[in-house]
C-alpha cells in the first residue's frame, strides 16, 4: 500500500480541451539526465489519473531528486507512478496528451452532410478514408470484400 505525508494537489484539466502535456525544465545542474518519455502507461479513477513510466534502475535514485509538481510521485523498481488529483471528479479522459488526442481525430470517420443526403455515399467515404489510413492487411481485406462483392452483383446481373 502506498502512502504519502504529502497534500494531494489538483492536476490540469484534461487534455482533451487541447491543453498539451508539456515539459517542466530542469533549472539546476547539467549533470541530471533528461529522458524523453515515449513509453508509458496511464489509468484513471473518478478522483485520480495515475501514470505510469518503467525507467531502468530508478528505484536506485535518491527521491529527493525526483523533481515534480501538483503531483504525488511513488518509486517502485524501474518504475514511477505519478498520482494527480483530478480538477473535475468524475470527468473521463479520453486521452493524456495533445498528441494522442490528433492521432484519435485523425482515425475517426468523417461523416460529412452527403450522409443526410446520399447514405450510400457515406459509407463509401468512410470506406475510402479507411483505405487511405489502413495498413497493409486492412486494405488487403478492403479490396477482398470489394472484389468478392462486385463479383456476386456481376452474377446476379448475368443470371437475370
Amino acid at each position: 500500500m502506498l502512502n504519502s505525508n504529502r497534500p494531494v494537489q489538483q492536476a490540469p484539466e484534461p487534455p482533451t480541451r487541447m491543453s498539451p502535456m508539456t515539459d517542466d525544465k530542469v533549472s539546476s545542474s547539467a549533470t541530471l539526465p533528461t529522458v524523453k518519455l515515449t513509453s508509458y502507461g496511464w489509468d484513471e479513477s473518478d478522483k485520480f489519473v495515475k501514470v505510469y513510466i518503467t525507467l531502468q534502475g530508478v528505484q536506485n535514485v535518491n527521491p529527493s531528486n525526483i523533481q515534480h509538481s501538483f503531483t504525488n510521485t511513488y518509486q517502485k523498481a524501474d518504475m514511477i507512478l505519478v498520482m494527480m488529483k483530478k480538477k473535475t471528479e468524475g470527468k473521463k479522459w479520453e486521452q493524456l496528451t495533445k498528441l494522442e488526442y490528433d492521432e484519435k481525430q485523425k482515425r475517426k470517420p468523417n461523416f460529412d452532410k452527403t450522409m443526410d443526403d446520399d447514405p450510400q455515399a457515406s459509407l463509401m467515404n468512410m470506406m475510402k478514408q479507411m483505405y487511405e489510413e489502413g495498413d497493409d492487411e486492412m486494405k488487403r481485406t478492403i479490396r477482398k470484400a470489394w472484389h468478392e462483392g462486385q463479383t456476386k452483383r456481376n452474377f446476379a446481373d448475368v443470371s437475370s
